[in-house]
């Protein structure tokens, strides 16, 4: 048996970025910040927490203050619930993939997202049904503290006691490609869109291409 591990955000999804911006800019304005961010500033720092958003774009905030805003942000999200299911769409394929994978290999999903929030995504998505429960993990315990990626995944194969025929691993960033033995990595990149830096086994720009795994 095989073990997929997927990124969401920039994987599984498309459209999150326009709900970021948003998000983000009506908090700014809020704060009374002139400063607004776009969806080009969204698309580099994709993948990041929220505060290194804002750290972004305003060049001045201290520590503290990033982490307030992200806290809004985060609050601004759950509040006005209409606005990430305005934006936020499964990837093309996602479904077709997950399901071809599932009647034959284990997957897992990691994201750093709080539990809720990830929860609140995959529901929105309808991929959720991929997924059992102890099969999607957030890397993020509270605001301020968090997990990477590679531990999450680590414990994950120790609690499971299997010896995996190869682990693969999907995400659209360098950190979603987890260096563990004998893994393959894909890095996804949306059409049209500039590829992060990174050093995957493969590149791809359709999840179809990861069913060469299967």
């Amino acid at each position: 048996m095989k073990l997929f591990v997927w990124d969401f955000h920039g994987t599984l999804e498309k459209g999150n970025e326009n709900a970021v911006v948003e998000i983000t800019n009506r908090v700014l304005e809020q704060n009374g910040f002139t400063e607004r961010i776009t969806l080009a500033d969204v698309q580099r720092f994709y993948g990041r927490p929220w505060r290194e958003y804002f750290i972004g774009i305003l060049k001045n905030i201290s520590p503290e203050q990033a982490d307030d805003l992200q806290a809004q942000a985060v609050q601004y999200q759950r509040d006005n619930g209409d606005i990430v299911p305005k934006h936020v769409t499964a990837n093309d394929h996602a479904a077709e993939v997950l399901a071809a994978i599932a009647a034959k290999h284990e997957q897992i999903l990691i994201s750093n997202l709080l539990l809720r929030d990830l929860e609140m995504f995959l529901d929105t998505v309808r991929l959720k049904k991929f997924f059992e429960p102890d099969r999607y993990f957030a890397t993020f315990r509270s605001l301020l503290s968090f997990d990477t990626k590679q531990r999450v995944l680590q414990r994950y194969i120790e609690r499971s006691g299997k010896q995996y025929e190869k682990i693969i691993t999907i995400g659209d960033s360098p950190k979603d490609l987890i260096p563990v033995p004998n893994a393959v990595s894909y890095l996804y990149c949306h059409p049209g869109q500039t590829p992060r830096e990174a050093n995957p086994d493969y590149r791809i720009e359709d999840l179809r291409e990861v069913l060469k795994e299967i």
